[in-house]
């Protein structure tokens, strides 16, 4: 079996996940692809992945409808 380092994928850290969705609901009218465009512009090219659309569908469809509950300690709380 293939790690995914040999198959050619790319895992999406979780945060990165939740930027893309978030950047989709400002960014309706383009597709996945041209949203990380967007995200990943400013970023220098050997730092940027270039995932595919599928695989970006895929790390969203990972992430899951359901919301976070848990947060990272030093994370404030709201109120």
């Amino acid at each position: 079996m293939a790690s995914g380092a040999d198959c050619g994928c790319i895992c999406l850290p979780t945060q990165a996940v939740v930027y893309i969705v978030l950047a989709m609901s400002l960014y309706t009218d383009c597709g996945y692809r041209q949203v990380w465009a967007a995200l990943t512009a400013g970023w220098p090219p050997d730092m940027v992945a270039d995932p595919s659309a599928a695989a970006l569908r895929q790390a969203r469809k990972r992430l899951g409808p359901r919301p976070h509950t848990t947060r990272p300690p030093d994370t404030p709380r709201c109120g």
